[in-house]
Parts: C-alpha cells; structure tokens; sequence
C-alpha cells in the first residue's frame, strides 16, 4: 500500500496490514472512512467494529515498546497537578498528549498519546515540563481529548 497519510495515522493501518492483524478488505474500508471522515484511522478501526480498543491499543503499544491505557481507565485516572501545571493546556492540545504524572526524582513526565513516536512532541513534553525523560502511554485520541477537557477545564488556572 501506499505511504500517504490520512489524518496523520495511516501508518497504524498500513503495519496492521503488514503484519496480517487485519485483512485487504478491512485495510481499504478502513482507509476510505478515515478518509472521508478526516478521522484519525485508530478511532475508525474501532467505531467499524475491525478491532476492539484492547485490542488496537495492545498491538499499537507492542509496536512502540511501551504500555497503553484504556479511555474508561483514563477517564477515572487521578490527576497529577504538578504534571497538569507542567505542561500548559495550549501544548498538550497541539500534540495531543495529555501529563499523566510528574516524577521529579526520576526527571520524567508520563504522557497519555495516540502518538508515541513523536519525538518532536516528546521533546517539547519535556522542555515544558523542565524532565530529562517522557514516557509515553499509548491512548485513543479521542480519550486525550476528553482527558485534557476533564483535566485543564476543571482548574481554570492551568489554562
């Protein structure tokens, strides 16, 4: 298949494709209403009942060598302050991540993404956060939104 991009995760398709995870037919369908949609292909796998969200997020995080949280898990998750406060709201909205914990002592932050191998977004996860490391957690996308509105909305003084 092609390396062109919709939204910008159709390399998720492609190596679910690549590695039998899912078959031709489903790899085009899911690639047109993602397409047609302007959606994210994560959220189309799941909402075409192609794959389940365990089962996309177990197969995305084993791509990238990390862990993943599920939406429901998410959205009960304790909030850290200190992450919330070390990552502006406006930086978490442009990369689509959302500060799970702030760990001072180890200098890292834990980040919830649909995109763990963005290294530009990582990097400036960082610097914001003033953390040697950032650990990604592989998440929906729409989950890091509902996390961000749940977590920045709720304290008017993170924005």
């Amino acid at each position: 298949m092609t390396d062109q991009r919709v939204g910008i995760n159709k390399r998720i398709a492609d190596r679910l494709f690549r590695e039998g995870q899912i078959d031709e037919t489903d790899y085009r369908r899911v690639i047109e209403v993602a397409r047609k949609r302007g959606a994210r292909v994560e959220e189309c796998l799941i909402e075409l009942g192609i794959l389940t969200e365990s089962q996309l997020l177990k197969l995305v995080a084993t791509f990238h060598r990390t862990q993943f949280v599920s939406t429901e898990r998410l959205s009960k998750a304790k909030l850290d302050p200190q992450a919330l406060k070390a990552v502006p709201k406006g930086v978490a909205q442009h990369f689509g991540c959302f500060p799970l914990v702030l760990d001072r002592p180890g200098d890292k932050l834990i980040v919830a993404t649909p995109d763990p191998d963005n290294e530009q977004a990582m990097q400036e996860l960082g610097l914001a956060a003033a953390v040697q490391r950032v650990a990604p957690m592989v998440v929906r996308p729409a989950a890091v939104k509902a996390a961000i509105a749940r977590g920045y909305d709720r304290d008017k003084s993170l924005s």
